[in-house]
């Protein structure tokens, strides 16, 4: 997929894009889906894609949440680093967000599957994907509950 600011196009754009059409069922066997798949293997495959990228196909079960580093949700406690990164005007606003729900999927290895296969777009697919079902789950815990109410008030 073409990119306005680099030369030659972007991965992980032209890997979402191809994902999306192939979900929609374009056939990957037309030139336009040949082209974006040898583009993507020419320029790294999903392994070369941004981290944050290889974390939403995460979400769609094309990557293994297992690659990630846990970030425990008891960070979110008072007695965690909650005391010390939740304070207004420390790091950018954007920030928390963002890092509340990627610890919350990285947590419960959130899974919600497209139905569509990418794995042509690996260099070396691996084996398997690991897809891990969430637990059960009946509500949000202290610490979520506690840091959206956090969250909210820096608004």
């Amino acid at each position: 997929m073409h990119e306005h600011n680099l030369k030659t196009g972007g991965l992980d754009p032209t890997i979402f894009n191809y994902l999306y059409l192939k979900t929609v069922g374009i056939d990957q066997n037309s030139d336009k889906m040949v082209k974006a798949k040898n583009w993507v293997l020419a320029h790294g495959g999903i392994e070369g894609a941004q981290t944050m990228s290889k974390m939403k196909l995460a979400v769609f079960g094309h990557y293994s949440w297992n690659s990630f580093l846990d970030i425990p949700l008891m960070i979110f406690r008072k007695e965690g680093l909650f005391q010390f990164a939740y304070v207004k005007d420390v790091v950018a606003q954007w920030v928390y967000p963002h890092l509340t729900a990627l610890t919350y999927m990285r947590h419960f290895k959130v899974v919600y599957e497209l139905g569509a296969d990418i794995t042509e777009l690996w260099l070396n697919p691996p084996r398997e994907i690991r897809i891990h079902e969430a637990p059960t789950f009946f509500g949000p815990s202290w610490d979520v509950e506690n840091l959206v109410n956090e969250i909210l008030k820096l608004r």
